[in-house]
């Protein structure tokens, strides 16, 4: 009767061990996929809710208009390598248009950032 009585809970430790070890695998793939998926989540929003910047030439002037959603802080802007210093460290609001006389046209290069990443674009006019 104890030989009965130890291989019962032998046997139940082996199926209560298998079962945590189980338990652990699947919460940890679901933890594996929640985390994945707040990372597109997080993508996402921040593709939805970044600045986006157009530009455009009327009469000799350089129009910088913010058409995306969140707020853009200018760093550095070129025309053909030269930097127009007058337009650097300035805040553009969503729907806020920024301008300046352009004596010269070409390559306009147009680095800002917002809050959480920085962005680049490159202008052939």
């Amino acid at each position: 009767m104890i030989t009965f009585n130890q291989f019962t809970i032998a046997i139940s430790l082996i199926v209560i061990a298998i079962t945590l070890i189980i338990g652990i695998v699947l919460l940890s793939a679901t933890t594996s996929k929640i985390n994945r998926t707040l990372k597109y989540n997080n993508q996402l929003l921040e593709s939805i809710n970044r600045p986006f910047l157009t530009v455009f030439i009327n009469k000799n002037t350089l129009m910088i208009k913010n058409t995306g959603k969140t707020q853009a802080i200018l760093d550095d802007i070129s025309i053909n390598d030269n930097e127009i210093s007058v337009l650097s460290d300035i805040s553009i609001n969503p729907k806020q248009v920024i301008s300046t006389r352009l004596e010269t046209s070409g390559k306009i290069e147009i680095k800002y950032h917002s809050k959480i990443n920085s962005y680049q674009e490159n202008i052939d006019l």
